[in-house]
């Protein structure tokens, strides 16, 4: 389905530093914690994976 794609794209997206800076911009934050909550399991590891990849250091912006 189209959000499973979507999410898919973000968890590639935040592996460089110009998607994490892209994710914080448009503070996307929010939008893939309402998919963890949502409770969709295709959409759950993608999400996590997002999160993690934000999490790892980045040279443009902290996360946390």
């Amino acid at each position: 389905d189209v959000l499973a794609q979507a999410v898919d794209v973000v968890s590639c997206a935040v592996r460089t530093d110009e998607g994490q800076t892209l994710f914080l911009e448009y503070r996307a934050l929010p939008a893939v914690l309402a998919l963890l909550r949502g409770g969709s399991p295709g959409l759950l590891a993608p999400s996590v994976d997002v999160l993690l990849q934000m999490s790892s250091e980045s040279r443009e912006e902290p996360f946390l």
